[in-house]
């Protein structure tokens, strides 16, 4: 619920309800449980849109931690933590701590088979075209934003060769 109420832009409603699920996840699971992992990213993406930098620094990091250490098995959830930590870390003006975090696990983004929605994919990937023009890479910057701009085109997924390595 927490991502639906994200998609509708109902921010103040879907931080609430993270922060109430979260304080369930803690009190009923193991710290390092995928799901706590899930709310915590979620909280954290939430948290960045609203502009709450250090708050979502905090979430993600932590989100990161478990998806790094306990939940090899689906790579996607790493790398969208890494990712919005790293969109954190560019409205702070920590570019290379941003670089460090979002361009190793970028590719994972094209993958067709994703357990995200169209919106969270281009959110992604929009960061990663933000990262680039804040690092002075124009054609790398421009490589991601035509891959933002087909899935704005189409309802499949993202074609991988259109993005080079």
């Amino acid at each position: 619920l927490v991502r639906v109420l994200d998609e509708q832009g109902k921010l103040n409603e879907a931080e609430a309800l993270a922060v109430e699920t979260l304080a369930a996840r803690r009190r009923v699971m193991s710290p390092t449980h995928e799901s706590t992992g899930r709310t915590l990213l979620y909280l954290g993406r939430v948290q960045a849109q609203k502009g709450e930098w250090e708050a979502a620094a905090a979430s993600l990091q932590e989100a990161l931690s478990i998806f790094r250490d306990h939940v090899a098995m689906k790579p996607e959830l790493m790398a969208s933590a890494a990712n919005w930590l790293g969109f954190v870390y560019i409205k702070q003006h920590r570019i290379k701590e941003a670089e460090d975090l979002m361009l190793p696990t970028a590719e994972v983004f094209l993958q067709p088979k994703l357990e995200m929605t169209r919106k969270e994919r281009r959110d992604v990937i929009s960061h990663i075209a933000q990262l680039y023009r804040e690092a002075n890479q124009p054609e790398k910057a421009a490589q991601w934003q035509q891959a933002l701009d087909s899935q704005a085109r189409i309802s499949r997924p993202v074609n991988t060769t259109m993005v080079p390595n």
